[in-house]
Parts: C-alpha cells; sequence; structure tokens
C-alpha cells in the first residue's frame, strides 16, 4: 500500500494495524460488489477513533 511509503504516514497512521483492516473490508467491499457503510463514526477526546464499517445491501 503505497499510503504508507509517504514521509507524513506517521502522523495519521502510526503503524500498519491501524490502517490494513481498512483495507481489508475495502478489497472485499469491491470483489462482493457492495458498497461500504460507516457503523461507527467520529472521534472521541478531539482524537480517538473507533471508525468501523459494514457491508451495505
Amino acid at each position: 500500500i503505497e499510503t504508507l511509503d509517504r514521509s507524513d504516514a506517521h502522523l495519521s497512521v502510526p503503524t500498519p494495524e491501524h490502517f490494513l483492516p481498512v483495507a481489508y473490508i475495502a478489497g472485499l467491499a469491491e470483489v462482493a460488489g457492495v458498497p461500504l457503510r460507516t457503523f461507527v463514526a467520529g472521534c472521541e477526546m478531539g482524537s480517538l477513533s473507533m471508525r468501523s464499517f459494514v457491508l451495505a445491501d
């Protein structure tokens, strides 16, 4: 994933395990031909995000 090769990637993705689950679900959605829907959004205390996605019909 080229995004992680950028010099400033560490600012938003401290380690790959913070980002790779999104890549897996996005790939699954593309193969299945269904859109992703945000299940949990928002931030707590200004920076803590537990964003979650589900496959939508």
